[in-house]
């Protein structure tokens, strides 16, 4: 609305209707500081997350036995149905990261019913695969505002961390034919870890760029542990990773300097150097000659495994031979199975290795495209998120920050994961479903930015100085005269 000033005579003020009404948005401070939201069920998603990530309870026996991951599992679910649905956003799961992981749910459960054992799809399913999926549900529906999904970020970061410690000074080294590394860490091994510690690296990169200083500090220490944590592993799935995210970082992460990129690298690799254990370096050449490692020679290394898989897959090709069948068939319809039977040596009921595998053979081409477009919507979410703002950067202040960090460097943890992930059977574990509700968490929230802040249309110019000042009143009404008047 325009006031005119107050006229002569003692006239009111008068009020004048333009003819465009400006369109009146509500604005956050767009630079108030990120903090902590951990109100209601946020707190005992964000408790989730660390334990799921780092397994550090396993570590205490008293704290194992309670099984803490469970009951606060229970707990968000139960709040979850008792809070008010206005506190939450809902509408993320409409964005495409959480259709397509609800399309996945589907393509289980076909897959489960229509394979090989269908007693072992649903029990798999039920217990295990169900609450990876809830759990990416609820994360993606109270990342509402930038502070929720900081927080459950810093979440991620911090279970990486506390796994990133445990490797260094809880987990014992073994030697694995003349080379020192990490044996097992409770329910994950040692290339498990080096996948985990991958996907943790680009959100400790976030943290640190959205955060303070303490928290820039943090996330600071937590990716030097990460790469130590990494070298010790031994794992070649994880080096790969490790290259591959040092190469997105220096030509796909936007928001930084390639100065501050290149530091980011070199300073990882020269805690990695420092750390690496010995035969290290001599277990990571062996990657330039693929064909003398056991894994193309042995019956039971990865070449083996996948000409079987995809032999397994031909008995179903659409809905595959139902979820966590990999195993069952290697154990009971393989070559090696039918030896066995026939008097020969044991069989070994092997995993997949191989998580695309994994993913195409057991729930067919139409479960493994679904899983594909999962990991390729995580590794494009950064252009959807910009293409949201027209192409632009979001608006300046810590929440678009943290946004803009988000689309920056997510992607990389999707891509870490895909390339780590080729070497190991890791289709239906929490990593990516949580960085799948990261993602939805995201996107929905760059488009409700993007429509909250939005430029209002311009208010109506004012009349050019040559125009009378009663030019835009209404016409008056002229008397006619009539000859002979």
């Amino acid at each position: 609305m325009q006031l005119e000033p107050q006229a002569a005579g003692g006239q009111g003020m008068k009020r004048t209707l333009p003819q465009r009404q400006l369109r009146v948005v509500s604005r956050k401070p767009l630079n108030a500081p990120l903090q902590l939201a951990l109100g209601g069920m946020r707190l005992p998603l964000a408790l989730l997350i660390i334990t799921t990530i780092s397994r550090a309870h396993q570590y205490f026996g008293f704290l194992d036995k309670a099984r803490p991951a469970l009951l606060l599992f229970l707990a968000a679910v139960v709040m979850f149905a008792f809070t008010d649905k206005k506190s939450l956003a809902l509408d993320n799961w409409k964005e495409l990261p959480i259709r397509l992981v609800l399309w996945l749910a589907a393509a289980a459960v076909l897959s489960g019913t229509l394979g090989m054992s269908f007693g072992g799809s649903l029990s798999f399913f039920l217990n295990n695969f169900s609450k990876v999926l809830i759990l990416s549900l609820l994360i993606a529906a109270v990342c509402r505002t930038a502070d929720e999904l900081w927080t459950m970020v810093w979440a991620y970061v911090i279970g990486v961390g506390i796994l990133s410690w445990m490797a260094m000074f809880v987990y014992k080294m073994r030697n694995d034919g003349g080379m020192q590394r990490l044996g097992d860490g409770y329910t994950y091994d040692a290339n498990d870890m080096g996948l985990v510690c991958i996907t943790g690296i680009p959100l400790a990169l976030i943290t640190f760029r959205s955060s303070g200083k303490n928290g820039k500090l943090v996330s600071l220490v937590i990716l030097a542990l990460d790469c130590v944590a990494i070298a010790r592993t031994g794992s070649r799935g994880a080096f790969l990773g490790l290259l591959a995210l040092a190469l997105s970082l220096l030509f796909l992460a936007r928001g930084m300097s390639v100065f501050n990129r290149l530091a980011i690298a070199v300073v990882g690799a020269a805690a990695m150097a420092i750390a690496a254990p010995k035969g290290y370096m001599k277990q990571m050449q062996t990657i330039t000659d693929p064909t003398a490692d056991y894994n193309w020679t042995s019956r039971t290394g990865r070449k083996e495994v996948a000409k079987r898989g995809w032999g397994y897959l031909q008995q179903n090709l659409i809905t595959g031979i139902g979820i966590m069948n990999f195993p069952r068939a290697e154990g009971t319809v393989s070559e090696a199975a039918v030896d066995f039977e026939l008097g020969g040596q044991g069989v070994k009921w092997s995993a997949a290795h191989n998580t695309f595998l994994q993913a195409f053979v057991e729930m067919g081409f139409f479960g493994g495209g679904i899983f594909v477009a999962i990991i390729w919507v995580g590794i494009t979410c950064g252009l959807r998120m910009r293409r949201k703002f027209g192409g632009r950067e979001p608006p300046a202040g810590t929440a678009q920050l943290c946004v803009s960090s988000v689309g920056s460097y997510l992607p990389l943890a999707f891509i870490g994961f895909s390339v780590s992930g080729f070497f190991l059977s890791f289709a239906y574990m929490d990593p990516l479903y949580i960085l799948t509700a990261f993602a939805a968490g995201a996107m929905g929230l760059t488009t409700r930015m993007s429509k909250d802040h939005s430029p209002a249309p311009r208010a109506m110019a004012p009349p050019p100085s040559w125009v009378a000042p009663h030019a835009h009143a209404p016409p008056r009404t002229h008397r006619t005269l009539t000859p002979g008047a």
